[in-house]
C-alpha cells in the first residue's frame, strides 16, 4: 500500500505543481467539484501505466503465428480478419501483430486485415499513430531483420513504415464506459490490463468483450489473468500454450 501511495504522489505532484495547485489534495478537491475537465484527463493520464514492448512475451506471438491466423486472407466469407488490441499504449502490440501478419502472408492490406488499437490516453494514441520509436524501444523485442524490414531511420529515432501504419487504426476508448470499437472480432488481446481492475469492473469489461467475439474468435489475456475469466462466459482453448479463450 505504501508503494502505491508513493507512486501516486510521484506521478501527481509534478502535475499539481504545473497546474498551479498548492498540493495534490487541493487539485483532487477541485476535481471533485466537477471543474476542469482538462485537469481530470491529465490526472487520468498521469496515473496510467504504459509498460509495453514489441513482441512482448514472444511465446504469445509464436502461438498466434502457428494457431490463430487462417491459412489465407481474406478469411471466408471474404471479409477482413478483425483484431482488437486493447490498452495499446504506444502501439507496440498492434504494430507487432501487423508485422507478424506481413511475415505470415507476404501481402497484406486493409482489405485483408482490420487491426483496431485502443487506449485511454490521448497522448499515447497520438504517439502511436505517428509511429516513432527510440533506439531503446526498438531494441526491446525487434531483431535486426525486422528492424531493417519494417522501420526507417529518422534522425535519432526509428519510424515504423507506412505499410504497417496503414494496417492499424488507433482510437480513444474507455474499457469500462465505452461500447466496443467494432461489433465482432476474430481476435481480442487484453493482456496485462485486467489486473488493474477491481472485480466488478473486470467482469463488466469481460462481458463487453464476450459480446464482441465471433463464434470462432479468441481472447488472449496475460498469464496472471487466466484465472480471472468467468467460467460461464469463457473456456480455455487448450490448443494454445498461452492463456487463450473462446466465448461460450
Amino acid at each position: 500500500m505504501e508503494d502505491k501511495e508513493y507512486l501516486i504522489e510521484a506521478r501527481l505532484q509534478p502535475l499539481a505543481d504545473r497546474l498551479g495547485h498548492k498540493s495534490i489534495d487541493q487539485m483532487v478537491g477541485q476535481l471533485r467539484l466537477g471543474t476542469g475537465k482538462e485537469s481530470e484527463q491529465a490526472v487520468v493520464e498521469a496515473l496510467l501505466i504504459h509498460e509495453t514492448s514489441f513482441f512482448r512475451d514472444a511465446h504469445y506471438f509464436d502461438d498466434l503465428a502457428r494457431r490463430a491466423f487462417p491459412e489465407q486472407l481474406p478469411i471466408p466469407p471474404n471479409r477482413p480478419l478483425t483484431v482488437w488490441s486493447a490498452a495499446c499504449a504506444g502501439g507496440q502490440e498492434p504494430y507487432s501483430i501487423a508485422m507478424l501478419l506481413k511475415e505470415r502472408f507476404g501481402t497484406v492490406d486493409s482489405r485483408d486485415v482490420r487491426i483496431i488499437a485502443t487506449d485511454l490516453s490521448h497522448a499515447m494514441l497520438e504517439q502511436a499513430r505517428e509511429g516513432y520509436f527510440s533506439q531503446i524501444e526498438i531494441q526491446r523485442g525487434v531483431g535486426s531483420d525486422r528492424q531493417s524490414q519494417f522501420f526507417e531511420r529518422d534522425e535519432q529515432r526509428w519510424r515504423i513504415n507506412s505499410e504497417m501504419r496503414s494496417l492499424v487504426r488507433f482510437q480513444h476508448h474507455n474499457l469500462i464506459s465505452d461500447e466496443p470499437p467494432l461489433s465482432l472480432f476474430d481476435l481480442v488481446l487484453l493482456r496485462n490490463v485486467l489486473i488493474y481492475f477491481g472485480e466488478a469492473s473486470r467482469n463488466q469489461v469481460l462481458r463487453s468483450v464476450h459480446q464482441t467475439l465471433r463464434p470462432t474468435g479468441r481472447l488472449m489475456v496475460g498469464a496472471t489473468e487466466a484465472m480471472m475469466l468467468p467460467s460461464d462466459l469463457f473456456e480455455r482453448d487448450m490448443d494454445f500454450t498461452v492463456p487463450c479463450f473462446r466465448a461460450l
